[in-house]
């Protein structure tokens, strides 16, 4: 018996429009992580790339005195507030000049390879003292002294560069004695790196 032209099945059957539906999504993700993976692993290399420079720039001393970490898209550079600056002030000392204009010019030369760099003040949970009125004040213009530095110093863009004062509201050690509050003073220059596809800026 022959099949009429109302007989034939025009539209695909639903179950191959699933599989077909499920295929793309699967190529799909495939293709994201594919990307993803090769961007995760561009972030690690520009990291060891930076984090070596600075290794290098810096004097041993110094070196020994700062702190590397990274988290993700994330590194940061971790410096007692006592290299950089005097007890409640907000000037650079000389030591904290030396040390920054060699990690600025590190930067300098890597500034394509970030995607930003924070700089974050923090303070001890002790009332300040003399011609700051709080904590927030001291951390903000100590943060603010460092972007100067890295601006008008070492020539860094300044579209790259922000300045946030924490006051002591991120402790990096709770306890209550004085090598956790000495830990707690400190600056942390952190350089964030694009993860976007194809892009290192």
């Amino acid at each position: 018996m022959e099949k009429s032209d109302s007989d034939v099945q025009v539209f695909p059957a639903f179950t191959d429009v699933l599989m077909i539906v499920t295929l793309v999504l699967i190529f799909y993700l495939f293709v994201q992580a594919t990307i993803i993976g090769q961007t995760l692993a561009s972030v690690q290399r520009r990291q060891v790339e930076l984090r070596g420079a600075v290794e290098k720039a810096l004097p041993a001393a110094l070196r020994a005195r700062m702190t590397i970490s990274e988290d993700g898209s994330i590194q940061r550079y971790t410096f007692s507030d006592r290299i950089l600056f005097d007890n409640g002030q907000a000037d650079l000392k000389p030591s904290g000049m030396e040390v920054l204009e060699a990690l600025g010019r590190v930067f300098k030369s890597h500034e394509k390879a970030v995607s930003r760099i924070e700089i974050e003040g923090h303070t001890d949970k002790n009332p300040v003292r003399g011609r700051f009125p709080s904590n927030w004040e001291l951390s903000s213009a100590r943060a603010t002294s460092v972007v100067r530095f890295f601006q008008d110093q070492c020539g860094l863009d300044p579209k790259l560069l922000s300045a946030t004062g924490l006051a002591e509201n991120h402790p990096v050690d709770p306890r209550d004695n004085e090598e956790a509050l000495a830990r707690n003073r400190r600056i942390e220059v952190v350089v964030i790196y694009s993860v976007r596809p194809g892009g290192t800026s």
